[in-house]
Protein backbone atom coordinates (compact mmCIF):
# COMPACT_ATOMS: atom_id res chain seq x y z
CA UNK A 1 0.00 0.00 0.00
CA UNK A 2 2.94 2.79 0.87
CA UNK A 3 4.37 2.14 -2.70
CA UNK A 4 0.80 3.23 -3.96
CA UNK A 5 0.76 6.04 -1.88
CA UNK A 6 3.94 7.33 -2.52
CA UNK A 7 3.52 6.88 -6.42
CA UNK A 8 -0.07 8.63 -6.26
CA UNK A 9 1.75 11.45 -4.45
CA UNK A 10 4.68 11.82 -7.16
CA UNK A 11 1.92 11.56 -9.90
CA UNK A 12 -0.10 14.02 -8.56
CA UNK A 13 2.79 16.90 -8.32
CA UNK A 14 4.18 15.98 -11.69
CA UNK A 15 0.85 16.73 -13.28
CA UNK A 16 0.07 19.81 -10.91
CA UNK A 17 -3.04 17.95 -9.83
CA UNK A 18 -4.96 21.63 -7.79
CA UNK A 19 -7.73 18.52 -5.81
CA UNK A 20 -4.82 16.36 -5.18
CA UNK A 21 -4.19 17.51 -1.07
CA UNK A 22 -0.16 16.34 -0.33
CA UNK A 23 -0.33 17.21 3.13
CA UNK A 24 -3.06 14.39 3.70
CA UNK A 25 -1.45 11.82 1.35
CA UNK A 26 1.91 12.31 3.06
CA UNK A 27 0.56 11.90 6.35
CA UNK A 28 -1.61 8.72 5.20
CA UNK A 29 1.84 7.31 3.96
CA UNK A 30 3.55 7.96 7.24
CA UNK A 31 0.83 5.56 9.07
CA UNK A 32 1.96 3.22 5.77
CA UNK A 33 4.72 2.86 6.61
CA UNK A 34 4.27 0.62 9.78
CA UNK A 35 4.57 -3.37 8.04
CA UNK A 36 1.47 -6.06 9.38
CA UNK A 37 3.71 -6.44 12.59
CA UNK A 38 3.47 -3.31 13.55
CA UNK A 39 6.66 -2.67 14.60
CA UNK A 40 7.89 0.38 15.56
CA UNK A 41 9.76 2.73 13.51
CA UNK A 42 12.34 5.42 14.32
CA UNK A 43 12.12 9.13 13.05
CA UNK A 44 14.76 8.24 10.36
CA UNK A 45 13.06 4.91 9.46
CA UNK A 46 9.85 6.67 8.55
CA UNK A 47 12.40 9.67 6.37
CA UNK A 48 13.68 6.19 4.76
CA UNK A 49 10.36 4.69 3.78
CA UNK A 50 8.64 7.17 2.98
CA UNK A 51 11.08 9.10 0.79
CA UNK A 52 10.29 12.60 2.68
CA UNK A 53 12.32 15.36 4.40
CA UNK A 54 13.01 14.74 8.05
CA UNK A 55 11.18 18.67 8.35
CA UNK A 56 8.04 17.10 7.13
CA UNK A 57 7.83 13.90 8.95
CA UNK A 58 8.53 15.70 12.40
CA UNK A 59 5.28 17.84 11.49
CA UNK A 60 3.41 14.75 10.18
CA UNK A 61 4.64 13.03 13.29
CA UNK A 62 3.42 16.42 15.70
CA UNK A 63 -0.06 16.07 13.79
CA UNK A 64 -0.81 12.56 13.80
CA UNK A 65 0.52 12.55 17.37
CA UNK A 66 -1.96 15.18 18.60
CA UNK A 67 -4.86 13.70 16.70
CA UNK A 68 -3.72 10.02 18.68
CA UNK A 69 -3.21 8.45 15.23
CA UNK A 70 0.54 7.73 15.85
CA UNK A 71 2.03 7.75 19.70
CA UNK A 72 5.51 8.08 21.16
CA UNK A 73 7.68 6.43 23.32
CA UNK A 74 11.09 6.72 23.57
CA UNK A 75 12.54 7.43 19.91
CA UNK A 76 10.30 4.86 18.66
CA UNK A 77 7.05 5.75 16.88
CA UNK A 78 3.67 3.60 17.13
CA UNK A 79 0.65 3.06 15.55
CA UNK A 80 -2.17 4.69 17.25
CA UNK A 81 -5.57 4.45 18.76
CA UNK A 82 -7.71 6.20 16.60
CA UNK A 83 -5.54 4.19 13.21
CA UNK A 84 -7.49 0.52 15.25
CA UNK A 85 -10.62 2.19 15.65
CA UNK A 86 -10.40 2.86 11.85
CA UNK A 87 -9.48 -0.43 10.99
CA UNK A 88 -12.14 -2.31 13.57
CA UNK A 89 -14.99 -0.16 11.73
CA UNK A 90 -13.65 -1.40 8.57
CA UNK A 91 -14.07 -4.81 9.67
CA UNK A 92 -17.33 -4.13 11.24
CA UNK A 93 -18.28 -3.64 7.63
CA UNK A 94 -16.98 -6.31 6.27
CA UNK A 95 -18.60 -8.80 8.75
CA UNK A 96 -22.41 -6.55 8.63
CA UNK A 97 -22.04 -7.43 4.90
CA UNK A 98 -20.70 -11.16 5.39
CA UNK A 99 -23.55 -11.83 7.74
CA UNK A 100 -26.33 -9.81 5.67
CA UNK A 101 -26.03 -12.25 2.84
CA UNK A 102 -27.78 -15.20 3.36
CA UNK A 103 -31.01 -13.27 4.98
CA UNK A 104 -30.56 -11.26 1.34
CA UNK A 105 -30.29 -14.15 -0.24
CA UNK A 106 -33.41 -16.25 1.11
CA UNK A 107 -35.50 -12.93 0.59
CA UNK A 108 -34.61 -12.97 -2.57
CA UNK A 109 -35.40 -16.54 -3.60
CA UNK A 110 -38.93 -16.26 -1.63
CA UNK A 111 -39.75 -13.25 -3.47
CA UNK A 112 -38.27 -13.65 -6.83
CA UNK A 113 -37.12 -10.25 -6.81
CA UNK A 114 -33.56 -8.53 -6.31
CA UNK A 115 -32.53 -7.08 -3.28
CA UNK A 116 -29.60 -4.87 -2.43
CA UNK A 117 -27.86 -3.25 0.24
CA UNK A 118 -26.04 -0.03 -0.20
CA UNK A 119 -24.26 2.74 1.64
CA UNK A 120 -23.39 6.60 0.82
CA UNK A 121 -19.73 7.56 -0.48
CA UNK A 122 -19.25 11.01 -2.28
CA UNK A 123 -22.64 11.41 -2.67
CA UNK A 124 -23.81 8.67 -4.82
CA UNK A 125 -25.06 5.40 -3.40
CA UNK A 126 -22.39 2.90 -3.63
CA UNK A 127 -23.63 -1.15 -3.24
CA UNK A 128 -22.14 -2.96 -0.83
CA UNK A 129 -24.15 -6.65 -1.75
CA UNK A 130 -26.78 -7.41 -4.76
CA UNK A 131 -28.78 -10.66 -4.69
CA UNK A 132 -30.19 -10.61 -8.21
CA UNK A 133 -33.59 -11.46 -9.22
CA UNK A 134 -33.93 -14.48 -11.50
CA UNK A 135 -36.19 -12.53 -13.48
CA UNK A 136 -33.60 -10.68 -17.03
CA UNK A 137 -33.66 -7.04 -15.49
CA UNK A 138 -31.89 -4.76 -18.33
CA UNK A 139 -29.87 -3.31 -15.11
CA UNK A 140 -28.28 -5.43 -13.17
CA UNK A 141 -26.16 -3.80 -10.39
CA UNK A 142 -23.46 -5.39 -8.29
CA UNK A 143 -21.39 -4.52 -5.75
CA UNK A 144 -19.13 -1.28 -6.40
CA UNK A 145 -21.68 -0.03 -8.46
CA UNK A 146 -22.54 3.95 -7.72
CA UNK A 147 -25.99 5.34 -8.28
CA UNK A 148 -27.56 8.35 -8.08
CA UNK A 149 -28.96 9.29 -4.27
CA UNK A 150 -32.12 11.70 -6.09
CA UNK A 151 -33.24 9.54 -8.75
CA UNK A 152 -33.02 6.14 -6.60
CA UNK A 153 -35.11 4.51 -3.79
CA UNK A 154 -32.24 3.19 -2.39
CA UNK A 155 -30.59 6.57 -2.58
CA UNK A 156 -34.10 8.33 -0.84
CA UNK A 157 -34.45 5.87 2.10
CA UNK A 158 -30.82 6.74 2.81
CA UNK A 159 -31.10 10.66 2.44
CA UNK A 160 -34.23 11.40 4.20
CA UNK A 161 -33.13 9.65 7.51
CA UNK A 162 -29.37 11.33 7.60
CA UNK A 163 -28.90 14.71 9.88
CA UNK A 164 -29.55 17.79 8.41
CA UNK A 165 -26.00 18.50 8.97
CA UNK A 166 -25.19 15.51 6.99
CA UNK A 167 -27.43 16.11 4.76
CA UNK A 168 -26.07 19.53 3.92
CA UNK A 169 -22.38 17.31 3.47
CA UNK A 170 -24.18 15.14 1.13
CA UNK A 171 -25.79 18.01 -1.13
CA UNK A 172 -22.14 19.98 -1.47
CA UNK A 173 -21.12 16.68 -2.66
CA UNK A 174 -22.81 16.67 -5.43
CA UNK A 175 -21.72 19.93 -7.41
CA UNK A 176 -25.10 20.88 -8.68
CA UNK A 177 -26.19 24.36 -10.01
CA UNK A 178 -28.04 26.34 -7.01
CA UNK A 179 -31.45 26.08 -8.99
CA UNK A 180 -30.55 22.28 -9.28
CA UNK A 181 -29.95 21.88 -6.18
CA UNK A 182 -32.61 23.59 -5.02
CA UNK A 183 -34.82 20.96 -7.28
CA UNK A 184 -33.05 18.02 -5.76
CA UNK A 185 -34.02 19.13 -2.04
CA UNK A 186 -37.90 19.63 -3.19
CA UNK A 187 -37.95 15.54 -4.06
CA UNK A 188 -36.23 14.44 -1.08
CA UNK A 189 -38.77 16.20 0.87
CA UNK A 190 -41.50 14.99 -1.19
CA UNK A 191 -39.34 11.35 -0.57
CA UNK A 192 -39.33 12.00 3.44
CA UNK A 193 -43.13 12.64 3.28
CA UNK A 194 -43.48 9.60 1.08
CA UNK A 195 -41.98 7.60 3.42
CA UNK A 196 -43.76 9.13 6.41
CA UNK A 197 -46.85 8.03 5.35
CA UNK A 198 -46.14 4.66 3.81
CA UNK A 199 -43.27 3.42 5.15
CA UNK A 200 -40.88 3.02 1.78
CA UNK A 201 -39.34 5.17 -0.16
CA UNK A 202 -39.71 4.30 -3.89
CA UNK A 203 -38.29 5.23 -7.53
CA UNK A 204 -40.69 3.95 -9.86
CA UNK A 205 -38.96 4.20 -13.82
CA UNK A 206 -36.86 7.41 -12.46
CA UNK A 207 -33.42 5.78 -12.39
CA UNK A 208 -34.13 3.67 -15.30
CA UNK A 209 -37.58 3.31 -16.87
CA UNK A 210 -37.52 -0.42 -16.84
CA UNK A 211 -37.00 -0.83 -12.77
CA UNK A 212 -39.67 -0.25 -10.11
CA UNK A 213 -37.94 -0.32 -6.56
CA UNK A 214 -38.67 0.42 -2.89
CA UNK A 215 -36.28 0.97 -0.19
CA UNK A 216 -36.11 1.25 3.78
CA UNK A 217 -33.40 2.52 5.82
CA UNK A 218 -30.83 0.22 7.67
CA UNK A 219 -29.68 1.12 11.41
CA UNK A 220 -26.38 -0.05 12.34
CA UNK A 221 -26.16 -0.71 15.48
CA UNK A 222 -22.70 -0.47 15.64
CA UNK A 223 -22.18 3.06 14.36
CA UNK A 224 -25.73 3.96 15.93
CA UNK A 225 -27.17 5.83 13.02
CA UNK A 226 -28.53 5.07 9.41
CA UNK A 227 -25.40 3.80 7.86
CA UNK A 228 -27.46 1.94 5.19
CA UNK A 229 -30.28 1.57 2.65
CA UNK A 230 -32.26 -1.70 1.21
CA UNK A 231 -34.09 -2.10 -1.81
CA UNK A 232 -35.92 -4.85 -3.49
CA UNK A 233 -36.52 -4.11 -7.21
CA UNK A 234 -38.54 -5.74 -10.08
CA UNK A 235 -38.92 -5.16 -14.00
CA UNK A 236 -41.56 -2.63 -14.47
CA UNK A 237 -43.52 -4.67 -17.69
CA UNK A 238 -43.93 -7.56 -15.35
CA UNK A 239 -45.09 -6.53 -11.52
CA UNK A 240 -46.19 -2.64 -10.76
CA UNK A 241 -45.33 -0.77 -7.48
CA UNK A 242 -48.65 -1.82 -5.86
CA UNK A 243 -48.19 -5.35 -6.38
CA UNK A 244 -44.32 -5.10 -4.88
CA UNK A 245 -45.10 -3.24 -2.14
CA UNK A 246 -48.15 -5.69 -1.46
CA UNK A 247 -45.86 -8.87 -1.85
CA UNK A 248 -42.52 -7.83 0.04
CA UNK A 249 -42.66 -4.14 1.42
CA UNK A 250 -43.43 -5.77 4.81
CA UNK A 251 -40.81 -8.51 4.46
CA UNK A 252 -38.19 -5.74 2.84
CA UNK A 253 -39.03 -4.16 6.56
CA UNK A 254 -38.81 -7.40 8.27
CA UNK A 255 -35.48 -7.87 6.91
CA UNK A 256 -34.24 -4.14 7.25
CA UNK A 257 -34.47 -5.07 11.33
CA UNK A 258 -32.96 -8.03 11.16
CA UNK A 259 -29.98 -6.73 9.52
CA UNK A 260 -29.84 -3.90 11.86
CA UNK A 261 -29.48 -6.72 14.95
CA UNK A 262 -26.30 -8.59 13.68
Amino acid sequence: MLDSLLHAITYAEEHDDKQFVTALARGISLMAAFDDEMRPLTHQLLCEKTGLPKATVSRLLYTLMKLDFIRQLGNEYYLGANCFKLSHTAEEKRQFVRRATPLMVEFAQKHQVSVSLATERSGKMYYLQSIRSPAKLTVQLSIGSEVPICSTAIGRAYFTHQTAAEQQRIMQQLNLPAAQIAQEWQLFEEAKGFYEEHGYTVSDGEFSSEITAIAVPVWDSFEKYYAYSLNASVPRALITEQSLVKSTLKSLQQLAQALAKI
